[in-house]
């Protein structure tokens, strides 16, 4: 209420204040608890049914990993691509939709076809997201000048390959699960991060 009170000066002091920051954690914090709160339940049960704690645990880790390492490599790709189409919106609609399309197809084609493990899909992966971590600059400041359509398919050429070596972990630790129920705790695990 102080820095309301404050009259002219109350922005100033409001935009010194971390809200943004303390937002962020915020929402951190609460998203650790729901995990915990629908995650942890399953994982004893699982445990206590007869899976072994070592392979329940082993799923958890790949698979909230893979989660994780998505959604890091999804937020770099926006923001890279952002200053390209001139919006986040624009670049957070572009970069999600190629992502799960091709993540999909990749998926479909190099786990499912080819029958990667899932520590070669794994690598594939990874070496795509490393690749286009170091997509020079001049590749967005050539198409910078360019319409609007031109910008968004040279956002998919880049984005497409990378989605569907990242797609292709997923399902190749997906085909190596036995039982049933540690499939659902796979993709709930996954889908939390």
């Amino acid at each position: 209420s102080r820095v309301l009170s404050r009259g002219k000066r109350s922005r100033a002091r409001l935009e010194d204040l971390p809200v943004a920051q303390v937002a962020i954690i915020l929402l951190l914090l609460e998203a650790l608890l729901l995990g915990a709160v629908f995650l942890i339940p399953p994982w004893r049960t699982l445990s206590s049914s007869g899976v072994p704690l070592r392979t329940v645990t082993r799923v958890a880790l790949y698979f909230a990993a893979l989660g994780f390492a998505f959604i890091v490599v999804e937020v770099s790709l926006i923001q890279r691509f952002t200053r390209l189409l001139g919006e986040p919106g624009w670049s957070l609609a572009a970069v999600l939709s190629v992502l799960l399309v091709s993540g999909g197809v990749g998926s479909l084609l190099f786990a499912g076809r080819l029958g990667l493990s899932p520590v070669k899909s794994a690598a594939l992966g990874i070496a795509a997201a490393l690749t286009v971590a170091f997509v020079p600059d001049w590749v967005a400041n050539a198409a910078a000048g360019t319409s609007f359509s031109v910008r968004v398919l040279v956002v998919v050429l880049i984005v497409f390959p990378v989605g569907m070596a990242m797609g292709a972990p997923f399902s190749a630790g997906l085909s190596r699960l036995e039982d049933p129920r540690l499939v659902a705790w796979a993709w709930a695990l996954n889908s939390l991060l």
